[in-house]
């Protein structure tokens, strides 16, 4: 009974799917459309923006270096005393 519903299901879900498929067309190659990339950029703003990127980088590099600190070479623990539970 199981094997013979199951079959059905799949029987009912493959025509279901030849009915909705969407057929796929190969693209023609030389029909593509070619697209141009063309950017709308003035190339006399790109120089100064690269030199302020270095020198921003530069600054940065600067600061990191400054401000790293030493690790403390002490090894210094802080230990609690414990009181013991069993108190006699």
């Amino acid at each position: 009974m199981k094997l013979l519903l199951i079959f059905l299901l799949f029987e009912i879900i493959t025509q279901a799917a030849s009915e909705n498929w969407i057929p796929i067309t190969p693209l023609d190659k030389d029909k593509a459309p070619i697209v141009s990339t063309k950017l709308d950029v003035n190339l006399s703003q790109i120089e100064p923006i690269n030199k302020m990127i270095k020198k921003i980088t530069v600054i940065k590099q600067l600061i990191d270096v400054s401000t790293k600190k030493e690790a403390p070479t002490t090894n210094e623990k802080n230990w609690f005393i414990l009181k013991n539970e069993i108190s006699e």
